[in-house]
């Protein structure tokens, strides 16, 4: 049930003491008290302030920083709910716990997540979900948001570029309106809007000895996605927008508990009659479940090429080369059946179903890209014609990024021979951070550099792999940084993911 359609239950629970439990789930998870910021962590300001922001009501910095503008955009925010019966001095609290569960649903909903790109070296939040990657035109690296008028534009240069740029936008704005301007020694922020309506938010920051200049737009329509992400733009990585504890976590979970409670006792009062005519739960024994082609069928099929790749979720999904299953009569996994759900010339990737590798062991991918230099072993099945079983080995990155600029890719120094496509690259604490591309683009390196150049290899980027991943309707598991492994360890964990795809 949307959290959104809870508020008259929410309503019924906080002022109908007669249901027992509400009021004390409510009361210990903070609900009824009265609005102290000092008691938010810095995450749980920045999740509020986000949510402010997608509501149209805060146009300032997602930092954290609970500030008069954060204060006066609650404010307009509890009196958009219109809580009539709660007691003035502890409106704000409720809101704040309402406000929380919303934004944790508009997150999800698309797929929001703070991606570091680390060629301009900054973070923003993007709907990976929706997000369409248009790659680089004219120095700028564009993305686009299919579903709104969302558009990114990213570039990096020198001083004069990015006076060009602010210039431009001043320029073009539509008369009679005055600019937001912000002028400092490394950050130069304008927004306007132009001719035809459309509002620019142009933000350069000095970085690293240059300046990264990054351009995002949208109608008034999506002004509530505009505003979150200019105010997420920030230099280097940060944390994802997670309620994982804390007072607005319990104050989320007890609202969703007495929705949960209340839809119970509707459903009791109603009979059974209600609960027998919805349609059965995803995945429940009563689900028809679309069945592998018989393998019989395929007999006289040969082997035309083979590759590898590693599960990336529970319900079986494989992830590889587009140049590995891409363009196959019959795919099998590990001698398993398995069909082609999706593919992505760009990235060269592509998302295999296995039934047979349902409930199996699954890639953790790093919330972070791998550091240049950093150690990396990859996984593989390569010249399956002289070599038996799973082969591993270790190296490191040794550049960030691909033949001719390719920011999607980087270059590793592991060994690998045609065979080991589509297989992980893991970190030295056991989490995927790319996926192998043995197979180079002979004409692109003679195009890019004039030759071709020995034992040079490259993986997709982990952030490009889960960027496919989300748009493909599977939510890749991340995790931060941990502990170091030891090889054995890692080799284990590669092992159990890592499958051998023939391709007939």
């Amino acid at each position: 049930m949307r959290l959104l359609l809870l508020l008259p239950v929410l309503m019924l629970c906080l002022f109908r003491p007669a249901l027992a439990y509400d009021e004390n789930e409510m009361r210990a998870a903070g609900v009824y008290d009265e609005f102290d910021p000092d008691r938010l962590t810095i995450l749980e300001k920045k999740f509020l302030q986000v949510g402010l922001a997608f509501e149209g009501l805060y146009e300032a910095q997602i930092d954290g920083v609970w500030g008069r503008s954060s204060q006066k955009a609650l404010e307009r925010y509890s009196e958009k709910l219109n809580f009539k019966k709660t007691p003035r001095n502890k409106i704000l609290a409720l809101a704040a716990i309402w406000l929380a569960g919303i934004t944790e649903t508009t997150l999800s909903k698309k797929l929001w997540t703070y991606e570091y790109l680390d060629t301009y070296e900054i973070a923003v939040l993007i709907p990976e979900k929706d997000i369409k990657i248009d790659g680089y035109k004219k120095n700028f690296y564009e993305l686009n948001d299919k579903k709104s008028t969302l558009r990114y534009r990213l570039t990096r240069g020198n001083e004069r570029s990015k006076d060009l740029l602010h210039e431009l936008l001043l320029e073009a704005r539509k008369k009679g309106t005055e600019p937001y301007r912000i002028r400092k020694r490394n950050l130069w922020i304008t927004s306007a809007r132009n001719q035809k309506g459309v509002t620019f938010y142009v933000r350069s920051d000095f970085i690293g000895g240059s300046w990264t200049t990054t351009i995002v737009s949208a109608l008034d329509s999506d002004a509530g996605f505009l505003a979150a992400v200019a105010g997420s733009i920030i230099p280097g990585q940060t944390r994802q927008l997670r309620l994982d504890s804390g007072v607005l976590r319990r104050g989320v979970d007890a609202v969703k508990q007495v929705a949960k409670e209340e839809e119970r006792r509707k459903a009791a009062a109603e009979g059974s009659a209600a609960l027998s005519s919805r349609p059965p739960a995803e995945g429940s024994d009563s689900t028809p479940e679309a069945k592998a082609p018989a393998s019989a069928e395929y007999s006289d099929t040969e082997t035309v090429s083979s590759g590898s790749g590693f599960t990336v979720s529970a319900g079986g999904d494989v992830l590889t080369n587009n140049h590995v299953a891409g363009d196959c009569s019959r795919l099998t996994v590990d001698g398993h059946e398995a069909a082609l759900k999706a593919t992505d010339k760009t990235f060269d990737l592509a998302l295999v179903h296995v039934p047979a590798l349902r409930n199996t062991e699954f890639a953790t991918f790093s919330e972070n890209p791998a550091p240049l230099n950093s150690d990396i072993t990859v996984a593989g099945f390569p010249l399956t014609g002289l070599l038996s079983g799973l082969n591993v080995t270790r190296g490191s990155v040794t550049a960030m990024k691909g033949i001719g600029g390719d920011s999607t890719r980087m270059q590793i120094s592991a060994p690998v021979q045609p065979g080991n496509s589509g297989g992980p690259a893991m970190n030295a604490q056991g989490q995927v951070v790319g996926v192998v591309v043995a197979k180079l683009d002979a004409k692109l390196v003679a195009d890019a550099i004039g030759d071709i150049p020995q034992n040079v290899n490259f993986a997709v980027r982990g952030s490009m792999a889960k960027l496919f991943l989300y748009q493909n309707g599977i939510s890749p598991r991340t995790a931060p940084p941990g502990g170091t492994l030891s090889p054995e360890a890692i080799a284990n964990r590669l092992s159990a993911i890592t499958h051998f795809i023939e391709c007939h």
